[in-house]
């Protein structure tokens, strides 16, 4: 997650907000990415995986959504730690389903 934020192109308060689950809408024109007009990635169409969505995984197990990054969602698996995932592949494989 460290290496994300350091690589990061969009707004870097919206990823470190998102990472605590905290949704947060870009830009916040103090970063360092937003102060040079950096692209957002597009917000979640809804047929994601909200953030903070209790989720379980084949392979991973149970966690939860931390964050979306445009197609890409990262969720927190209790066993597994923190996986960054296609969430149109998760949604079209059925790999990643939501529980309660």
């Amino acid at each position: 997650m460290v290496r994300g934020y350091a690589e990061a192109t969009s707004c870097r308060r919206r990823f470190l907000l998102t990472y605590f689950g905290e949704d947060y809408e870009a830009p916040c024109n103090n970063c360092d990415n937003c102060e040079r007009g950096a692209p957002q990635p597009d917000p979640p169409t809804g047929e994601e995986f909200a953030i903070n969505a209790k989720v379980r995984h084949a392979k991973f197990g149970d966690g939860h959504v931390v964050r979306h990054d445009g197609d890409r969602v990262v969720v927190l698996f209790e066993d597994a730690g923190y996986k960054t995932l296609s969430a149109s592949m998760m949604a079209a494989s059925n790999l990643l389903e939501e529980t309660r």
